[in-house]
């Protein structure tokens, strides 16, 4: 009897290594409908918050430069102190720029000195005639200014100036304009004089350099007075928060990229350190601005400055932060329960519903997505609120003071679940909705199972949540990658189209610079160059901005949709080591069960099983 040889054929790896599952995100994530789902939740989240700046705005509440910055780094007492020199100097600042753009007014000094020196006789000319017209001329008063802009509000004298800035510009384009214009009044200067011919058309290529150079050096005077006004009346709350977070973001991922997670903790504890010790008096001409770091730092830092920006937003303006956290999980309920849906029978069961379904589900399911998330953080508001009565107790003279000692260790027991709720909250929190989309089950399951998942499994949970990370960093600069190239590429040929008009910026530029920079990879697209436009290019950047915003936007819902897809893939994956459940198993509805009807085929007649089939032999007894 020859001997028989088993042959291994092939490996099924995702069975051998269960992680390599984790690998399927990427397919998963880029579904056109979770994208789609996803571009919808970042634009009403979007949008949301843009609506609470302006109103905030209109109640004078807003950030100010390098804000959140110093609330991460200064004293909690050095910066509230910071914030109310800044905020009681806004008179002073909005009083001190009307003043110097009256002063600017009259004699266009700064303008003049930017100016290039092949110009600036014939425009001072043209500037004296100007100011003949202006015989009732008063220079302004400081004190006089203050005392009004204390009477009026920072606001109304800050408007004042930007009125005042508006006649300025008219008066340089008139300067520029009289009787011919400065730079014809030059060359005719040039042309009169008696000089050789080299040498005269070396000073007329020289003047036309200059005056090619005047679009430009006028769009910076604007930027510049953009600016002074910008530190008198801050930026949005959103929009300072998002831009906060988008940089930490980034580093974060290319810290990643570069496999550097711990570096710059050191550097993290130093800064919390620091914050122990007394601040330098902040002086207005001395706004802080956030220094620039020049060394690369780890993922972790650039976490936890992304989480001190969600800190300040919770400090310092909480019922913004209130409305904002209803809203976008109101959203995320709604929208974002459907991306997981979708990612949870795709997974499962390699199905693709549609989006109307996903969120029909999403909806049967709005009280359990919403909520998930906000019964641990409500179980440890009401746990530090018993730890509050506590304290009162305890402030209670003779009798407080024992029964607090005596009582003590029951406190100590409340800061332990504290501990283990937020332990909890911060691991389990991923796989809260991937729960309610795989299991149909309500919030109190998705924490049971969120927590018990990753206590149970730490380092297994730890490891799949590293490799979705590193898989989703590649995944994601990939993804932005390939929008780099589509927009430059744009550009690049629209840009051969469009020729000259662009000298607002730079004389070497165009049309379509002034209308939209050039993206780059690390900023798809850059802000509007506003004071460079006239009325139809700021039209056309608004519509060309909208489109090249759904670029940009679509790489940020590709995150979106990843972090579904990978953490729908490690609830499959921990659900089975932990509960021995298959990955197939996944919650259905009776509507999606239902199978159209089919007609059942007529079952071919079976032979008689005394009777032998044709070609067979009748068995022997």
């Amino acid at each position: 009897m020859s001997d028989e040889k088993n042959e291994l054929r092939q490996v099924n790896w995702t069975e051998v290594f269960s992680f390599t599952h984790i690998f399927k995100s990427f397919r998963m994530a880029i579904h056109p409908s979770k994208l789609l789902l996803a571009l919808a939740l970042i634009a009403l989240v979007w949008a949301g918050g843009h609506v609470l700046d302006w109103f905030w705005c209109l109640g004078g509440q807003a950030a100010y430069q390098g804000e959140i910055e110093n609330y991460r780094t200064a004293k909690v007492s050095d910066f509230a102190k910071w914030k109310q020199t800044l905020l009681d100097n806004r008179v002073d600042a909005a009083a001190a720029l009307l003043v110097q753009a009256k002063t600017e007014h009259r004699t266009l000094g700064e303008f003049s000195n930017r100016l290039p020196a092949a110009l600036l006789p014939a425009f001072s000319e043209r500037v004296r005639k100007l100011n003949e017209k202006e015989k009732d001329y008063k220079a302004p008063d400081l004190d006089e200014i203050r005392k009004a802009a204390k009477d009026e509000g920072w606001s109304d004298t800050l408007g004042k100036a930007e009125d005042v800035r508006d006649e300025i510009l008219r008066k340089i384009d008139a300067a520029l304009e009289l009787d011919g214009g400065a730079y014809k009044a030059a060359r005719k200067a040039v042309e009169e004089q008696t000089l050789a011919k080299e040498a005269k058309d070396k000073q007329l290529k020289d003047l036309k350099e200059a005056n090619d150079r005047v679009p430009s050096i006028l769009t910076q005077y604007k930027l510049d007075f953009a600016r002074q006004a910008k530190m008198v009346r801050g930026e949005g709350v959103f929009a300072s928060l998002v831009a906060y977070e988008k940089l930490c973001l980034r580093e974060a991922i290319a810290a990643v990229c570069r496999g550097d997670l711990f570096t710059g903790m050191s550097e993290y504890r130093g800064n919390q350190a620091r914050k122990a010790l007394p601040a330098a008096t902040v002086q207005w001409d001395a706004f802080p601005v956030p220094a620039v770091q020049n060394d690369p730092r780890g993922f972790f830092f650039y976490v936890l400055m992304g989480v001190g920006g969600f800190c300040w937003l919770v400090c310092e303006h909480w019922i913004f932060a209130v409305l904002l956290l209803v809203w976008t999980l109101a959203l995320t309920a709604l929208l974002g329960g459907a991306i997981y849906r979708i990612a949870a029978l795709q997974f499962a069961r390699e199905e693709k519903i549609s989006i109307l379904q996903a969120l029909r589900f999403s909806a049967s399911k709005f009280l359990s997505f919403l909520t998930a998330p906000l019964i641990p953080l409500a179980i440890i508001f009401f746990l530090g609120f018993l730890l509050f009565v506590g304290g009162a107790v305890g402030s209670i003279p003779f009798v407080g003071e024992i029964l607090m000692g005596a009582l003590f260790f029951l406190a100590i027991i409340l800061g332990l679940l504290v501990a283990f709720l937020l332990t909890g909250l911060v691991t389990g929190l991923p796989l809260m909705y991937p729960t309610i989309a795989v299991e149909g089950s309500d919030s109190f399951d998705a924490m049971s199972r969120s927590f018990s998942y990753v206590l149970t499994k730490p380092w297994r949970s730890a490891l799949y949540g590293l490799i979705a990370l590193v898989y989703g960093a590649i995944t994601y600069l990939f993804v932005r990658l390939f929008a780099f190239v589509a927009l430059s590429a744009t550009h690049l040929f629209v840009k051969w189209g469009v020729f000259g008009q662009g000298g607002a910026i730079d004389p070497a530029a165009d049309k379509l610079d002034v209308i939209w920079q050039a993206p780059r990879f690390d900023c798809l697209f850059g802000p509007f160059n506003w004071e460079a436009m006239s009325g139809t290019q700021a039209i056309a950047a608004v519509l060309v901005g909208i489109w090249v915003y759904l670029v940009a936007a679509g790489v940020a819902a590709y995150l979106v949709s990843f972090f579904a897809s990978s953490t729908t893939t490690v609830y499959y994956l921990l659900r089975r080591k932990v509960d021995a459940t298959e990955l197939d198993d996944v919650y259905v509805e009776e509507a999606e069960e239902q199978m159209p009807a089919q007609t059942p085929e007529a079952a071919p007649a079976e032979a008689p099983a005394d009777k032998p089939a044709e070609g067979e032999s009748k068995p022997q007894a």
